[in-house]
């Protein structure tokens, strides 16, 4: 009769014993995943931002979208999403001032401002048990990196 319990207790222990790691990396595994998917959604959302406007003040628009982000997601595994500077804004086309002939000043006729915003964001990951696996250095970072072509049309001057 002790054998059975016996036996029973110590494969109750055996199967905790693995279960308990499994179940640990898995959870790690989900908060990796949930991580990166939400850095390239912020990282989408900020070079979008960034197009959507006057390409100078790009910066400050892409900052707005990863500080909001970072307001909205107060956890310890992950901790903080980064804009990674400088943003790549290029300039293919836009308007040029132009001499205007019946008073001889100079204006802006406006017009669109094309080429493109590439943003980069970087996410900082805290799990239990897989960054052993890669080399044990914490936070793990992970980088997500867009780009948009610029909308932007400049106003008459």
């Amino acid at each position: 009769m002790h054998n059975r319990r016996a036996q029973s207790l110590v494969e109750v222990t055996a199967g905790i014993a693995i279960l308990l790691p499994v179940l640990l990396v898995l959870f790690d595994l989900s908060m990796l995943f949930l991580a990166v998917q939400a850095n390239e959604s912020i990282c989408r959302n900020a070079a979008r931002a960034a197009a959507a406007g006057d390409p100078l003040d790009a910066t400050v628009r892409a900052q707005a979208v990863v500080n909001a982000a970072n307001l909205s997601s107060g956890g310890a595994l992950i901790s903080h999403f980064w804009l990674v500077l400088p943003i790549a804004v290029v300039v293919t086309d836009r308007p040029t001032s132009q001499e205007d002939p019946l008073t001889g000043r100079e204006s802006n006729p406006g017009g669109p401002v094309t080429g493109t915003v590439a943003v980069s964001t970087e996410v900082d990951v805290r799990p239990f048990v897989v960054y052993r696996l890669w080399g044990g250095k914490l936070p793990m970072k992970f980088r997500a990196r867009h780009i948009f072509p610029i909308s932007f049309t400049q106003p008459t001057l």
